[in-house]
């Protein structure tokens, strides 16, 4: 089965005659969308069609003011290398 999409984006330094000659590859696979261009930073986002921020969103973060040496080898014991925890 042919795939019906296809998303590539990568920073590109080439000659414009390379850009075009890379370009016509691509669309010859014949996507639904073609977004295959020179655009800015910015525009990134919309291309990968990702919803655009804000976003909403639910959190139960928070800010550490201080944190002593005794504080950071507990934290290590329980969640650094070696352990089962996702963040290490």
């Amino acid at each position: 089965m042919a795939a019906r999409s296809s998303s590539s984006t990568a920073p590109c330094s080439a000659t414009t005659t390379r850009r075009t000659r890379s370009s016509l590859r691509f669309r010859a696979l014949g996507p639904e969308i073609d977004t295959f261009g020179t655009v800015p930073v910015v525009a990134l986002m919309r291309l990968h069609m990702d919803p655009e921020p804000p976003m909403p969103g639910k959190g139960d973060g928070f800010l550490v003011d201080d944190l002593d040496g005794d504080a950071v080898k507990a934290i290590v014991e329980i969640a650094g290398p070696g352990t089962d925890s996702p963040v290490s």
